[in-house]
């Protein structure tokens, strides 16, 4: 069996307790990566912690987020330049936070406001 994928379309396998993080941009490869950039979290599982670093092009660090769960509390700390982000939490159906929530086909979407530093979102049992 053969099956055509373009590169936006490529099913991506990811382990649990994992964050992607994802570009906005698709047409071209050199752009601020930290620019409106969404993390894509998915299964974090209780008492994890995970850090992101998003470089500059010239490789330098330019954004770190710091991700962990402490129960059904997920906190997200972002450090570096006042950019705009996202969170996406994979497969999950409903959350409650303080920051503008939208549902998607993928999962929930909290959209931080003024490039927010700190979000802390719960996850109800």
């Amino acid at each position: 069996m053969r099956e055509t994928y373009d590169f936006l379309s490529l099913p991506l396998l990811v382990r649990p307790n994992s964050v992607v993080p994802v570009g906005d941009r698709t047409d071209r490869p050199d752009y601020d990566y930290s620019e409106d950039v969404t993390l894509k979290i998915f299964q974090l599982e209780n008492g994890r912690h995970i850090r992101v670093v998003i470089p500059t092009l010239a490789g330098n660090v330019e954004t770190i987020f710091d991700v962990q769960r402490d129960g059904d509390v997920i906190h997200i700390k972002r450090q570096g330049a006042p950019k705009a982000w996202k969170v996406l939490l994979v497969n999950i159906s409903s959350i409650e936070s303080n920051e503008a929530v939208e549902r998607t086909p993928e999962g929930m979407l909290i959209l931080p406001e003024n490039a927010a530093e700190v979000v802390e979102t719960r996850i109800p049992s």
